[in-house]
C-alpha cells in the first residue's frame, strides 16, 4: 500500500525555503523568488514569513552583501541541481 505523508514545514525547526530561480535571456541565474518558506527560515533572516513570500531575494535583501550573495548562490545551486543543502 502506497502512503503519502504531508509535512507541515512550520513545525520543522530547520529553515526551509522553496524558491523559483529567475534566469536572464542567456539562461544565467539573476534572482530567486520565494514561493514558500517556513517560520524558522524567516527567523534566520530576521523577517516575518509574510515579508518573504512572493518576493525576490533582491527585494528582501537590500542592499546586497556578502552573506546575501552567498545565500543566493546556495539557493540557485539547490534549485538547479535538485539536491538539498544544509548550511548555517
Amino acid at each position: 500500500m502506497d502512503k503519502t505523508f504531508a509535512i507541515n514545514h512550520d513545525e520543522v525547526s530547520a529553515g526551509y525555503a522553496h524558491c523559483k530561480v529567475i534566469l536572464d535571456n542567456k539562461g544565467n541565474p539573476v534572482d530567486c523568488l520565494y514561493l514558500s518558506v517556513n517560520n524558522a527560515y524567516g527567523n534566520i533572516l530576521g523577517k516575518e514569513k509574510d515579508e518573504l513570500l512572493n518576493k525576490s531575494v533582491a527585494e528582501v535583501h537590500l542592499p546586497p552583501n556578502d552573506k546575501t550573495l552567498d545565500c543566493f548562490k546556495k539557493l540557485v545551486k539547490v534549485a538547479l541541481t535538485g539536491k538539498g543543502l544544509e548550511f548555517e
